[in-house]
């Protein structure tokens, strides 16, 4: 594939078992343009409490320098305790 980002992320669950929707976490290229997922390793997806899960997603026409917006909630919560992190991508 040519002209695509692909990030890879660790996703570790404390104590509470937590969901994840990878296929609608966003991605802003270091211009500010925003870029939606093409592909992920994974639908939604619980990760088991103190345990961790590595998820692919990947941009098309996207350059590395970004910001990589991703989320979910706590299981027990359905979608009430939800979270959201920003990460620099390098």
């Amino acid at each position: 594939m040519s002209d695509v980002l692909i990030v890879t992320v660790k996703v570790q669950a404390g104590a509470e078992p937590i969901t994840i929707s990878p296929s609608s976490w966003s991605y802003r290229g270091p211009d500010g343009q925003p870029a939606t997922v093409m592909g992920t390793t994974s639908g939604v997806t619980h990760v088991l409490a103190k345990s961790s899960l590595i998820v692919a997603v990947s941009f098309p026409s996207a350059a590395a320098g970004g910001k990589l917006t991703l989320g979910g909630w706590l299981t027990k919560q359905c979608r009430r305790g939800s979270f959201s992190v920003v990460m620099n991508v390098s």
